[in-house]
């Protein structure tokens, strides 16, 4: 009994369970994808049509997010030498521009600690070669 531990079954969530998460925790405000290492962002207004799209090359994005109080947003800054890599389209508009990061619908700093928690494990997995760290998502 002794050598049973609850952590045994609480594996680093892989690349698809965490996008999962960040999309469940995220509601309808905005989409999350990863696809040949570049990371996708949709915002959607409150009729559910997608009003912007951010993508960017996962290793030009710093592993540390942090929280814009005015705003609410949680904010995922490029790297000093990718300064501008994320490309932004605003999709009614048909605008499209270069951004140094990117920003998601927060709301409070409860729901920034979870977002926080998966999008920086989402980077590190996909732009630091050996990262191997368990976390749990707050469900």
């Amino acid at each position: 009994m002794g050598g049973f531990s609850l952590k045994s079954y609480s594996q680093s969530p892989n690349k698809e369970t965490t996008i999962d998460y960040l999309n469940r925790s995220l509601g309808l405000e905005a989409n999350v994808d990863v696809k040949q290492n570049k990371i996708i962002i949709k915002i959607k207004n409150e009729n559910g049509e997608i009003i912007r799209e951010d993508k960017a090359q996962i290793p030009d994005l710093q592993s540390e997010v942090y929280y814009e109080q005015e705003t609410g947003m949680l904010c995922i800054p490029c790297m000093k030498d990718a300064e501008f890599c994320v490309t932004r389209v605003l999709t009614i508009q048909k605008i499209k521009k270069t951004y140094g990061r990117i920003t998601l619908p927060a709301g409070s700093q409860e729901k920034f600690a979870s977002l926080k928690k998966g999008i920086e494990h989402l980077i590190k997995m996909q732009s630091e070669v050996g990262y191997k760290e368990e976390i749990l998502f707050d469900e």
